[in-house]
């Protein structure tokens, strides 16, 4: 099975069968101010949708959301818990700053519906895969075309037959993946600018110093 995602927008999108072109899920910002993503599932055969799921996003960090899923409201960090290290990287010009990073693999965990549990895995890339708890794959995603030198396709992923009676449980956690990749890849971008804008001050004043410190001794002499 391959869904396609009809916009490049984790939290407002339309998700449909590629096969047919049936809309099978809708996600959407339901309170901006609270950054509250709705979730809802079309019922099949119909135009009718039920809520699925809500995420409540927090501000700080996203391990600290709230996840409204199967008539429970749940933290992020006991939902889909993070796995592997930490690193940490220190701004060479010691401005203070660090920039966290999941691990390499950007690994988070689930327990599905069925009892059993999967394995996200992603990179800087946009691209997961969903493991089972034999390391089988379940889910691969493809990074949108626009057909200039691919053929066009937007974001969609393959959902092989292990995942079907999951898909609830896989929509979920895919759409906080894909967001937590998303907020940490801004995270850090804005942090390297601004410590690279740092560096860029902290040389300039250093080579505007020799000048006025060679002018002097000249001046001396």
């Amino acid at each position: 099975m391959n869904l396609s995602f009809r916009s490049s927008d984790p939290l407002d999108m339309v998700i449909v069968d590629s096969t047919n072109g049936a809309v099978l899920y809708h996600t959407e910002m339901h309170n901006v101010v609270d950054q509250t993503t709705r979730v809802n599932k079309y019922i099949s055969g119909t135009q009718e949708a039920k809520v699925l799921a809500e995420i409540h996003w927090e501000r700080l960090t996203t391990q600290s959301a709230n996840v409204l899923y199967r008539g429970q409201k749940l933290k992020m960090s006991d939902f889909l818990p993070r796995q592997g290290l930490i690193m940490y990287i220190y701004e060479a010009a010691r401005c203070l700053t660090f920039i966290h990073i999941h691990n390499f693999f950007r690994t988070r965990t689930f327990v599905a519906s069925d009892g059993k549990q999967y394995k996200w895995k992603g990179d800087s890339l946009m691209k997961f895969k969903l493991y089972d708890p034999s390391e089988n794959l379940v889910v691969e995603s493809h990074k949108q075309h626009q057909g200039v030198f691919h053929k066009a396709q937007d974001y969609n992923v393959d959902v092989l037959p292990p995942g079907i009676p999951i898909l609830d449980d896989i929509i979920v956690t895919f759409i906080i993946m894909n967001n937590s990749e998303w907020r940490l890849q801004v995270e850090l971008y804005t942090t390297l600018w601004s410590n690279l804008k740092a560096l860029v001050n902290r040389y300039s004043g250093g080579v505007k110093y020799k000048r006025l410190q060679s002018l002097s001794l000249k001046t001396d002499h």
